[in-house]
């Protein structure tokens, strides 16, 4: 049977409190495996620029300006069941604007300009 991994689509925050940053995000993952994803992202990164060439290089994200602060809070925006990334991608992106209209977070996400 080939069912479609964007049928479990969501849209997720990370966010700090104290700082009032958020990062928004999307994915079909569940949502613990997506944090650890960016950590792994992170810590990929960091090691990068200690000069460890024995891990994959990785570019900096938005999510990092969070995780760096080591006082974050992952949680799900809202399920968003679809049939593409582009679908996801465009629901991201809706609520990002909702975000940045409300200016109650800075949000983190790197390329919005190209997006929005």
């Amino acid at each position: 049977m080939n069912q479609n991994k964007y049928n479990t689509g969501k849209i997720y925050g990370i966010k700090c409190e104290k700082n009032k940053l958020i990062y928004i995000g999307s994915s079909y993952q569940p949502l613990k495996t997506r944090l650890m994803r960016h950590k792994t992202d992170y810590t990929g990164y960091m090691n990068n620029l200690v000069g460890d060439s024995t891990r994959k290089p990785r570019s900096y994200r938005g999510s990092f300006d969070i995780l760096i602060q080591d006082n974050y809070e992952m949680f799900l925006l809202k399920d968003y069941p679809c049939n593409s990334k582009k679908e996801l991608m465009a629901e991201e992106m809706k609520v990002i604007k909702e975000y940045m209209d409300e200016g109650i977070y800075q949000i983190t996400n790197k390329n919005l300009k190209s997006h929005l």
